[in-house]
């Protein structure tokens, strides 16, 4: 409708997700059947598997992750940057990719140095 395309988009999209699912498609209940290009052929179509999992543990938006965590639970939300290579190098992360996600962190705003201090 004219002026109304916010509305429409968002009841398409809740109507798709409501009735018009992947896994189980809701046909018999479905009031515009009578007019679906998919049906009835969506009911013996094979159901598309999943592709495998994404390797989050050791990507980088994990170990950002487990910086700012770590900086958070430190009282003052601050630690020197020396121990904070060193918890980190302990945990796998090698010192080359630790300095680059820390500059990183550092140009994001996420994290603030001054005087080896490293703190949220």
């Amino acid at each position: 409708p004219p002026s109304r395309s916010v509305e429409w988009n968002s009841a398409l999209m809740d109507f798709g997700a409501l009735v018009c699912t992947a896994r189980s498609p809701k046909c018999t209940s479905c009031p515009l059947q009578k007019s679906c290009k998919a049906y009835p052929a969506i009911l013996t179509t094979a159901i598309a598997q999943k592709g495998p999992k994404q390797r989050f543990v050791g990507s980088t938006r994990y170990w950002r992750g487990q910086i700012v965590s770590y900086l958070r639970e430190k009282p003052k939300r601050r630690t020197p940057r020396v121990q904070l290579r060193r918890v980190f190098s302990e945990r796998g992360l090698d010192h080359e990719r630790f300095a680059h996600l820390i500059q990183n962190l550092q140009k994001d705003g996420l994290i603030y140095q001054k005087g080896g201090v490293v703190r949220l």
